[in-house]
């Protein structure tokens, strides 16, 4: 426990996760922001590095010239408020120390490679007998527990080869064009996040008594969810009608302004049509240019007079108008200029550690009775040696804990994409979700449809609507009544959390705010998660996961070097999602230690600045401006995404270091061009990288994907085909694992769903598979049986449209 603790008086604000002892072995980005998570939330945070230190203290994103002198920003920001101990891990001593730590700590995180842990005498087994309550994270490329891929053993992959291999690649880029990665290292950042969610999941369920949980975090299955979508259950949902998935640019989404760049997203058809009367197409409104999917196959002819209106026409000018109409607008920047842009400058979201150097994201989420740990200075190397000397507090116990999520009921209000997958999560593990919805004002995801309008029952057949209700409840409510205001309370008298995602004044416009939840169940946790915050200007602007990655400059770093800005399409709603799962998480543990329940308060914006943070410190800390640059990236060079035979058919490969390179060479016979001097080290290869990529696009183009993958593999180079984001269900090490889920829906039928891109050693069985409830579907169970209204109760609220089970149109 920290000093700052131990003096502190009894009835101050808590961390929630005070007391909490991790012990952090990895050296990756994921491993790294898996335990900052923790650390902001008040863990204690022991870093074992080897004798030269983890690698990320010498790391920049710009990768380029001689790194800057001292620790590095990212580094920084990442180990701010940990502690560092030095341990060679290979010797008998250094494992010794190791040991010695272990001895004190609830939670051990590591990033082998599978086996490797186990090697060293710290597997999950060898915890227990060290520790009985200690619990183990692996992160790793595949997940464990099944042989990877033929081929891949013995070779990392790599952010490219991941997400190429997890179907996101496949479909983002300019058409006719090669498709690109989302830039940033996205895949990592998201596998640190689930990482952190199973510690608290796992904690969880520690304090219920169950045994010291081994979970196992997959870097390919957290791409997979994260940044693919549910194109292969569309797909399966289509049946033989579904089109193959194509690469394709939103129109509108990043448009070219007098004066830079703008981004818009229209998800809905009020929203469309509000931006064709903006912009004077009002023959668009309605009709065939109304449907997404229409312009999405119709380019030539939608973004021309788009483009017209949109360079007419300054950022700010078109910022002001589009928040008239309620359409979600952002400007889009890189660098340093996105900390100085609205809403950020106002929220004063980004700020200075200690030290100065740079700037950074405050943590995206807010407590009423909680509070998190200040940013403070990463530590020097080993400048906690002495702790591992004298070992740690005994673990930690929470008398009387709830069960871990069986018995937890949680009231769900939210829409579209993000929260709900919070929520799909909380069900997955064994809580009651109940999903409220009406009958006239749907959740809109329901129009995501698989089908037609045509079809009676067309907003039952969404994919992502499916995949993200998974294994709910649903009611229908009419809010805006005193009837279903007054069922909505009486929800919550049972409920342990409430989520909702609405810009802040429309539940406060039900008469359904955190007080009146809290009148009539007051340990109640209400999660709150909105675009722009509760504060603010924006505060009452809509966003969805297209705004936040126009705002925070992922778009920014993502596309063809000489193209618009792309944004990744879709990641920020299970990345906002997840950081609403950890801050309510860490709620509940403060409603365990003290009967409190309290208000959260989650700002999806923040959420996305958090993962894209090193734009802005890169460019605080050393002036380098990260942009968009295809598929290259600081890693290494050559890195890219290569045509094959066949239609649409790319191969991805990655060489991040010199002997890489060697191997790749006699991968491809040892051409002349490869044994070029100035070739031999990165910084040449980088300077050439152009040459090198055609010379590289000569041999794969004779080549089928998968026989280029499984050549490059077997000479040791990190190589994938590049799925399409449809056939990720194709992927025999997905299979291998479990990750789809069988589902029997009472409308569509049999289709699986994705899972979640971690397993737990104590869940036997496997994720649950129940279908996402038809509308109202459980009406008369929930709001009947429990609740006790009548048969006559139930059928004069349906007659006067307050609940239902059919969509209405008024």
């Amino acid at each position: 426990m920290d000093e700052a603790t131990t003096a502190r008086d009894a009835d101050a604000p808590r961390m929630p996760l005070e007391g909490l002892r991790v012990l952090d072995l990895t050296e990756s980005l994921a491993g790294a922001y898996c335990t900052k998570l923790l650390v902001d939330g008040g863990a204690e945070v022991v870093k074992v590095e080897r004798p030269a230190g983890d690698p990320m203290r010498s790391w920049w994103a710009s990768g380029r010239g001689d790194p800057p002198p001292g620790t590095g920003a990212l580094f920084e920001w990442l180990s701010a408020s940990k502690l560092s101990v030095v341990a060679d891990l290979g010797v008998d001593e250094g494992r010794a120390t190791v040991r010695d730590l272990v001895a004190g700590s609830d939670v051990v995180v590591e990033s082998f490679e599978p086996g490797r842990i186990e090697a060293l005498g710290f597997g999950a087994s060898d915890l227990r007998a060290l520790h009985p309550g200690c619990m183990l994270v692996s992160i790793s490329d595949f997940g464990r527990g099944v042989v990877p891929p033929a081929g891949v053993t013995g070779v990392a992959a790599t952010e490219l080869t991941l997400q190429s291999l997890s179907g996101s690649v496949h479909a983002r880029g300019e058409p006719g064009r090669f498709p690109v990665l989302a830039g940033g290292r996205l895949g990592e950042w998201s596998t640190g996040l689930y990482a952190a969610v199973g510690v608290l999941v796992a904690l969880r369920r520690a304090h219920a008594g169950g045994d010291a949980e081994h979970v196992d975090v997959s870097r390919l299955e957290s791409m997979a969810v994260t940044l693919v979508g549910y194109a292969a259950l569309g797909r399966s949902m289509r049946g033989a009608s579904a089109l193959p998935y194509q690469r394709a640019v939103e129109v509108p989404c990043v448009e070219r302004a007098k004066d830079g760049w703008i981004g818009f997203a229209t998800v809905t058809n009020a929203q469309w049509q509000s931006f064709a009367v903006m912009t004077g197409q009002l023959d668009r409104v309605d009709g065939e240019w109304a449907s997404l999917k229409y312009r999405l196959d119709h380019p030539e002819g939608s973004r021309p007079p788009i483009t017209a209106w949109t360079s007419a026409h300054t950022v700010a000018e078109m910022l002001d108008l589009a928040a008239d109409y309620r359409i979600p607008v952002a400007p889009v920047v890189g660098g340093a200029d996105i900390a100085d842009t609205e809403p950020f400058r106002s929220k004063g979201t980004f700020a200075r550690p200690p030290t100065g150097r740079f700037l950074a994201p405050r943590p995206p989420y807010r407590f009423s009775k909680s509070i998190l740990r200040p940013l403070g200075n990463a530590p020097a190397l080993g400048a906690h040696q002495a702790r591992a000397a004298t070992g740690a507090q005994a673990p930690r116990s929470i008398p009387d804990a709830v069960q871990p999520f069986a018995g937890l009921r949680v009231v769900d209000f939210s829409a579209f994409w993000a929260v709900p997958y919070t929520t799909a999560l909380l069900a997955s593990l064994g809580a009651d979700v109940v999903k409220v919805e009406s009958t006239s004002h749907p959740d809109p995801m329901r129009f995501s449809s698989t089908a037609g309008i045509e079809d009676p029952l067309w907003y039952e057949k969404s994919a992502i609507y499916a995949a993200v209700n998974a294994n709910k409840r649903g009611v229908t409510l009419a809010l805006d009544t005193p009837e279903g205001r007054d069922l909505a309370l009486r929800l919550v008298e049972s409920a342990d959390v409430v989520i909702e995602n609405f810009t802040p004044r429309v539940m406060e416009q039900f008469g359904l705010d955190y007080p009146d939840f809290a009148a009539v169940r007051p340990d109640v946790v209400m999660v709150r998660v909105s675009a722009f915050g509760p504060d603010g200007p924006w505060r009452d602007r809509g966003g969805f996961a297209q705004t936040m990655e126009q705002i925070t400059g992922m778009a920014w770093i993502t596309g063809h070097a000489d193209g618009p800005p792309l944004i990744p399409r879709g990641a920020c709603d299970p990345i906002s999602g997840m950081h609403a799962l950890v801050a309510t998480l860490m709620a509940l543990e403060h409603r365990d230690r003290t009967g409190e329940g309290q208000l959260v308060e989650v700002s999806m914006v923040e959420t996305a600045a958090n993962v894209a943070a090193e734009i802005v410190i890169e460019a605080s800390a050393y002036g380098r401006y990260l942009s968009r640059d295809g598929n290259h990236g600081p890693e290494g060079s050559p890195q890219g995404v290569y045509r094959c035979i066949g239609d649409d058919r790319w191969v991805a490969l990655s060489v991040v270091d010199d002997d890489q390179w060697l191997r790749l060479r006699k991968a491809l016979g040892d051409p002349e061009w490869g044994r070029d001097p100035a070739l031999a080290d990165v910084a040449g290869r980088r300077d050439r990288a152009t040459e090198v990529d055609a010379r590289l696009s000569d041999w794969t183009i004779t080549r089928d994907p998968e026989a280029a993958a499984q050549t490059l593999l077997d000479h040791g180079v990190p190589a994938a085909v590049v799925m399409p984001a449809d056939r990720i269900d194709e992927i025999p090490q997905l299979r291998a694992r479990g990750f789809f889920i069988p589902v029997t829906h009472p409308v569509t039928g049999r289709h699986e769903l994705p899972g979640w891109p971690f397993t737990f050693s104590g869940m036997e069985g496997g994720w649950p598979g129940r279908p996402a409830p038809t509308l109202g579907q459980h009406n008369q169970e929930i709001l009947g049986d429990e609740l006790g209204l009548g048969a006559d109760d139930l059928r004069d609220l349906e007659a006067r449209g307050i609940i239902g089970t059919r969509l209405r149109s008024d």
